[in-house]
């Protein structure tokens, strides 16, 4: 009778065959969307999320409430006590394939008495500038906001907009502040922010333009940026400028698409950029008139005032010397006896297109003064950027008080303000 002799199992070959599994199985890319989070020291409800591995490529957080986020460490606010089931799904992808993994976990938020704060913000990247960053805070009703940029600079504004110098991942938070009549909150949210290093400097060729304050056809145009080594004008009537701020006249009521073009360059390369925006020039219902007028005292007599209009061209002029008397010269002179007087000049001038008029009003003091001595008298000038705003400077700075009254019923206590102004004639007074 034939034996059979059972087969066995070489120890070698299995060994031999557990290796050749494990192999295999270790050839696949391993993902693990695991996750630990932590509650906010100061708001139970705003949990941080962060991922025990942080160098996937792909992030998928569903919060259990309805929403989700692809940032890699997010932090969320709950609006609501419950219980709720987060889930991270984590992507990659390498050499030897695609993984992909899915964890997740309970959180419990409880019930709070007081005050709720929510320090949650978005940001997004300028259009012409991925460097700089716009933040906006959720809730903009708490009265005090502090932003950390991660970069070691710092801000107390409500949405600020940051600038980042060099490329890199920082580590934005926000901390607001509030209370009420039942206590005092306070709240910190923070997400990390990625700048993309670019592959050639980047230009910016956003401009501003105002109307100047006398003539409504002549614009200033100021670009944002004021470093770059090339700017080219054009005003869409068909005539250009190569100047960095110019000034411009439109000869014809119209609509006008203006363009400006900013080039420049540095060791990393060259960069250009083009801004416009429409103009529109609308037709004055009358000649504009200027009664603005300058004055100097008599050398010899001080008592004795010479007063000239800055435009000398009007048909017209009409002067009140404060005094009860007048003149209709075009450059007169007055004798004043010691006081304050307010002095005005009206203009009236006529052509083709219709009549206009215009009066300008200024304070003067003749001395001398029995008792002790204030003299209000001030100066003033336009910006060399901006006509419409103004400087204006007292020519005694050593008082106590002063109160500026613009004549456009703003006012100001500063010893010398700058003011800004629409077009039209305004009494100031000091």
């Amino acid at each position: 009778m034939k034996t059979t002799t059972p087969c066995l199992f070489s120890p070698v070959l299995l060994t031999l065959a557990f290796f050749i599994s494990f192999s295999q199985l270790s050839g696949q890319p391993l993902c693990n969307a695991e996750f630990t989070y932590h509650h906010s020291t100061h708001n139970a409800d705003s949990v941080s999320f962060l991922p025990v591995h942080t160098n996937y490529l792909h992030y998928y957080w569903s919060f259990g409430d309805g929403s989700h986020s692809t940032n890699v460490d997010p932090w969320h606010y709950y609006t609501s006590p419950g219980t709720y089931y987060v889930c991270l799904t984590v992507t990659d992808s390498n050499a030897n394939g695609t993984c992909t993994d899915t964890w997740c976990d309970t959180i419990t938020i409880g019930p709070h008495t007081g005050p709720l704060c929510n320090a949650e913000f978005t940001y997004h990247h300028s259009t012409h500038n991925a460097d700089s960053l716009s933040f906006v805070p959720v809730h903009t009703n708490y009265l005090h906001y502090s932003w950390s940029f991660g970069d070691g600079s710092h801000s107390t504004n409500v949405d600020p907009w940051h600038y980042y110098t060099s490329p890199g991942t920082y580590y934005v938070c926000l901390t607001v502040t509030d209370s009420n009549a039942t206590g005092t909150c306070t709240d910190t949210w923070c997400d990390s922010v990625t700048i993309v290093a670019p592959h050639i400097p980047l230009c910016n060729a956003e401009f501003t333009y105002h109307h100047s304050a006398h003539n409504a056809d002549s614009i200033s145009f100021i670009p944002v940026h004021t470093n770059y080594l090339h700017y080219s004008w054009s005003f869409g009537d068909g005539s250009n400028s190569t100047n960095h701020d110019p000034w411009h006249y439109y000869t014809s009521p119209g609509t006008y698409y203006v363009c400006l073009t900013v080039t420049d360059s540095n060791a990393t390369g060259t960069c250009t950029d083009t801004w416009c925006d429409s103009v529109t020039i609308v037709p004055p219902h009358a000649p504009l008139c200027n009664a603005e007028f300058h004055y100097y005292h008599l050398t010899p007599n001080p008592d004795s005032l010479h007063f000239y209009p800055v435009v000398a061209t009007a048909l017209h002029y009409s002067w009140s010397f404060g005094d009860g008397t007048g003149s209709t010269d075009l450059y007169p002179w007055h004798n004043f006896a010691p006081g304050s007087y307010y002095v005005c000049l009206t203009v009236t001038d006529s052509n083709a297109t219709g009549t206009c008029t215009n009066t300008w009003c200024d304070s003067i003091i003749i001395g001398p003064h029995a008792g002790p001595l204030c003299n209000a008298e001030f100066t003033y000038h336009h910006s060399t950027h901006n006509a419409d705003s103004v400087g204006f400077l007292p020519v005694h700075t050593n008082y106590l008080h002063y109160y500026w009254s613009f004549g456009d019923g703003s006012h100001s206590t500063n010893v010398d303000p700058w003011h800004y102004y629409a077009p039209g004639s305004y009494y100031v007074c000091l």
